[in-house]
């Protein structure tokens, strides 16, 4: 589903990044209270359906019924995760965001957070299977840094795509290590319950 995730978000981004490009463009410095508005309203929006999917990610490997207990520490642990990445300014994920192209843009940046979320909305309603949102997120950025090349005729078409497989290669690192984490922590935890 994540590897899904990923060929569907790359898709949609690129198809749409084809077309919006240059209305997207255009509407840089215009209406920034506006923009600044609908930036609150879809960055909220995806942090819910972000939290929910992982959360699940997160309980699926538990069996069920969970205890009280466990939920609390579940929670207290996603909650210290969360606030670390915010006191580390989105940490090196906000580091993949900043070498792309206009992601300062707060048209931009409003147009990625509501396509990511209705992306999250959209497989959380198709298939009650959790998936990892990081691959949706990468397919994202990749499509639209790729169509935006090609649509604004672009001559960072090339570095584009060499972003592209950087960051899937970093994403499928990622997955390979929390496959292993999660083996040994179903070894050694679940197992000796």
């Amino acid at each position: 589903k994540s590897l899904l995730g990923y060929v569907i978000a790359f898709g949609f981004s690129f198809l749409f990044y084809l077309w919006a490009s240059k209305k997207i463009k255009g509407i840089r410095n215009k209406n920034a209270r506006i923009w600044m508005v609908l930036q609150w309203i879809t960055t909220g929006v995806l942090w819910a359906t972000w939290l929910m999917q992982d959360l699940v990610n997160m309980f699926i490997y538990y069996p069920n019924p969970i205890s009280f207990e466990r939920l609390l520490t579940l929670l207290a642990v996603s909650l210290i995760i969360v606030a670390y990445i915010l006191r580390a300014k989105g940490g090196r994920i906000q580091e993949v965001v900043d070498k792309k192209s206009s992601t300062h843009n707060l048209a931009s940046a409003t147009v990625i957070d509501m396509t990511y979320a209705l992306i999250l909305v959209l497989f959380t309603y198709v298939n009650n299977v959790p998936m990892s949102t990081t691959w949706v997120f990468i397919g994202l950025l990749g499509g639209r840094e790729l169509g935006m090349a090609i649509s604004l005729r672009s001559t960072k078409t090339k570095q584009a795509r060499k972003l592209i497989t950087k960051d899937l290669m970093k994403v499928a690192i990622g997955m390979a290590v929390s496959l292993i984490i999660t083996a040994l922590m179903t070894y050694f935890f679940v197992s000796q319950e």
